[in-house]
């Protein structure tokens, strides 16, 4: 029997209210209420927080000190956000709050697992993009060409229109990209490679930063492939070479106090020209988890570590495919004197709007995790 038909008869035979009559208890509208907008880009989903919570009065002269301010103060919604039961390993939050520059029309801060804040996320900007547009935030005449604020800087915004008004594609200029450290062999845990069957306890890493600082090695090297059936390994494997790239290999950033690396890239085989296919292992605070995206901030690294080498040229279209088989497109549009302009095309798509309550007698009020899926 179709739901619809369903619900008509039950309403008929129990006298139940329709959904028009529809309340929340009035006590869970006595504190905070979070109005979001939920999205995936390539697989990857997010929460954009667009009211609600205290971030419209996020304190800060800067978008870096905003980040801290949201760190320091008000981490609890990234708990109850990304947190069991609300959330799962792969959720990610961005908080709205007031931006800092003439130029930005909106600003954001991205909140990850394991408390990490990056300065900047490519598929989060996606995504903080595309609820701006289709949930009517921005100005008509803004749609199609904006500036979003990240903590790392300003975030120049083009978006392609279809005719029903969908954003059908967010193009963003990330932050100057560069590459720290170049081949440096880090020794893995060896009975941890054991354990998980690896083909090897050292492997060649390079540091590049994106937005975030990864720590880049080929999947190969330890006798894997980038393979959705092989994540469990991958995601152990990944684990392993940051814990060592960040004892062996430490880096800073020369202008903000953002020490890495922080996260890491496994990349397949690739030769110039072709698709290239990576997976992104993110942290959870226990056993890590593959990014679904291609990884927008670990895209910008990995082009500016390809233009280090020779391997990619200014103006060339780079394609980066994930494990579960999304897709961003990428070109160097630019160099600074800190790095190269990357430039990263992708789309996504709303999947649910949200008012998010926390109960006041809720025995989980910013949520838990439990090991065997974390």
């Amino acid at each position: 029997m179709p739901a619809a038909q369903f619900l008509r008869r039950a309403v008929r035979r129990r006298g139940l209210r329709r959904a028009s009559a529809f309340a929340l208890p009035q006590r869970l509208w006595r504190g905070d209420v979070l109005r979001c907008v939920d999205l995936h880009c390539g697989g990857e989903p997010a929460t954009v927080v667009v009211d609600g919570g205290g971030f419209d009065r996020v304190r800060g002269a800067t978008m870096f000190e905003k980040r801290r301010d949201v760190m320091a103060r008000l981490d609890r919604w990234r708990e109850v956000l990304l947190h069991e039961p609300r959330g799962y390993p792969c959720a990610n939050a961005d908080f709205l709050v007031p931006p800092t520059l003439d130029e930005a029309d909106a600003a954001f801060v991205i909140a990850e697992q394991a408390k990490v804040y990056p300065l900047m996320s490519g598929h989060n900007t996606i995504c903080v993009a595309t609820a701006l547009v289709e949930c009517g935030l921005l100005p008509a005449d803004r749609r199609e060409r904006f500036v979003l604020e990240a903590p790392s800087g300003p975030v120049p915004i083009r978006t392609e229109l279809a005719a029903d008004g969908r954003c059908a594609s967010v193009t963003f200029d990330g932050p100057p990209s560069f590459v720290a450290v170049r081949d440096e062999v880090v020794q893995l845990d060896p009975d941890a490679c054991r354990a998980i069957g690896l083909a090897a306890a050292e492997v060649r890493i390079d540091v590049a930063y994106g937005g975030m600082w990864y720590a880049i090695a080929d999947a190969a090297d330890l006798g894997l492939a980038i393979d959705a059936r092989d994540g469990a390994r991958l995601r152990a494997a990944g684990e392993l070479v940051k814990a060592a790239a960040r004892a062996q290999c430490p880096v800073q950033h020369p202008t903000f106090d953002y020490p890495g690396p922080d996260i890491m890239a496994f990349r397949g085989p690739w030769r110039r020209g072709a698709v290239a296919t990576n997976t992104v292992v993110m942290s959870n605070g226990y056993s890590g988890m593959l990014d679904r995206s291609p990884c927008g901030s670990g895209t910008c690294a990995i082009m500016a570590l390809l233009h280090a080498r020779g391997e990619l040229d200014l103006g060339e279209r780079f394609v980066h495919e994930s494990v579960v088989g999304s897709v961003f497109t990428g070109e160097l549009v630019g160099v600074t004197a800190e790095g190269v302009v990357p430039a990263i095309t992708g789309s996504a798509w709303i999947t649910r709007y949200a008012e998010v309550v926390v109960d006041p007698t809720d025995p989980f009020p910013e949520g838990f995790r439990v090991g065997d899926i974390w």
